[in-house]
């Protein structure tokens, strides 16, 4: 039987969302939720100088399924929350199956070569809750998102530190092994692999439960925040699996958590899930 995929993101300094891997003596680049060859360097059409209106954000992403492969579940919730706060940007696809993220052009903005990245003026920044919480305040969204009372906000804050080691891994694993692995080898899916996946998923799912959510309507409280924002993008995942439709099953206070989170960042959020789904169930 050949040994399950298992990708580890958030424990890199400097690219924290990638682990190589060596499968089929092909290395394969796994970003979040992306699998990408390591191709020859090509030039990076799509970094031209742009003159954007003022107060206007650059925001290099991986948003859109391209050569068989969807988005990073970072890049969903910066975009996410670009699109309901109204914050003037302008979305830069890096396509990370032809190594964009590894052209000089795009590590001038994000040294790490891992996505999403701004550029607002003279400024860049990588990492996507620190981009996030950026925006928050130099755009003044509303208080719920990153509130300023810092209790909650430490909330906030202990559920991006726990995230990355907390949620990311088993719902990549779940993806990696159904969904990238056939796609890349053209072997069938070991699903003792991936049941081994959805197990661990649905232990971390039910942490967020115990750890977070505790009863309330969102994870740090009433409203809406950040904490909620990125979980949902990491959630959909597993979930848009064939393997990973009963994950909720047995976590009704989940399926009740995310349906309210669905209703708050919809349509934007439907719409930006489709490419994620459309390679799920093909």
């Amino acid at each position: 039987m050949q040994a399950p995929t298992e990708v580890i993101g958030g424990f890199y300094t400097q690219l924290d969302q990638a682990v190589m891997k060596i499968l089929k003596n092909e290395q394969l680049l796994i970003f979040g939720d992306f699998n990408a060859p390591l191709l020859p360097l090509q030039s990076l059409d799509n970094t031209r100088e742009l003159q954007l209106p003022d107060n206007t954000v650059e925001l290099n992403c991986s948003t859109k399924a391209k050569d068989g492969f969807p988005l990073s579940q970072p890049s969903r919730a910066v975009v996410l929350f670009c699109k309901y706060n109204k914050i003037p940007y302008h979305e830069k696809v890096i396509d990370l199956a032809k190594g964009e993220h590894r052209m000089p052009e795009y590590t001038a903005i994000q040294p790490a070569q891992s996505v999403p990245a701004i550029k607002d003026g003279d400024f860049t920044l990588g990492e996507s809750t620190a981009i996030v919480r950026y925006l928050a305040a130099k755009y003044n969204v509303a208080d719920h998102w990153y509130p300023k009372n810092i209790e909650t906000r430490a909330e906030i804050d202990a559920y991006l530190a726990w995230q990355h080691t907390g949620i990311r891994k088993a719902g990549i694993n779940v993806m990696v092994n159904e969904i990238f692995v056939p796609k890349r080898t053209g072997k069938p899916k070991d699903q003792e692999a991936v049941d081994k996946f959805v197990k661990e998923a649905e232990e971390s799912i039910g942490k967020i439960n115990r750890l977070f959510l505790k009863g309330k309507r969102f994870l740090c409280g009433d409203e809406i925040s950040v904490a909620d924002l990125f979980a949902i993008c990491e959630l959909v995942q597993p979930l848009a699996c064939p393997s990973g439709k009963g994950l909720l099953k047995n976590q009704p206070e989940i399926a009740d958590w995310m349906k309210r989170v669905e209703d708050k960042l919809n349509p934007d959020y439907d719409e930006l899930n489709k490419p994620l789904k459309a390679v799920c169930q093909q």
